[in-house]
């Protein structure tokens, strides 16, 4: 599945030092088994929101990849997708729906030039 979000890109740098992430065609696992409480360590991805009907084959997918390789108490999935899809299934279960919003740029520019360290007088700091 190629990420095309640069949140969940990120995202998972950590995960890769410490983690297992293992990819199944329209989702990818992330794992941390030394640590089975840690949410965003512990998840699936999917290719896109859920769409009705999906409830049952996500959780059956997290208890497949994850639920039975190490005890987690808890149940966490992502999309790479646009928008919210159908989620209202997912907080009828007793999940929690979180946006969350990422800064990127299509391009940066070079910071402006510094004095060098110890050059000159200091600033005059009674102004």
């Amino acid at each position: 599945m190629k990420i095309r979000s640069l949140g969940y890109l990120t995202d998972l740098i950590s995960p890769r030092f410490g983690g297992i992430i293992g990819e199944r065609g329209d989702y990818v696992i992330i794992r941390t088994p030394s640590n089975p409480a840690y949410h965003w360590g512990n998840f699936i991805l999917f290719s896109r929101p859920p769409a009705p009907g999906d409830r049952a084959r996500w959780f059956s997918i997290f208890k497949g990849e994850i639920g039975v390789r190490q005890p987690t108490a808890h149940v966490a999935f992502g999309w790479d997708g646009d928008g919210p899809g159908e989620f209202e299934p997912f907080l009828e279960r007793g999940l929690e729906l979180n946006i969350s919003t990422v800064l990127t740029a299509a391009t940066v520019a070079p910071p402006p030039p510094t004095e060098p360290r110890g050059s000159g007088a200091p600033p005059d700091l009674r102004q």
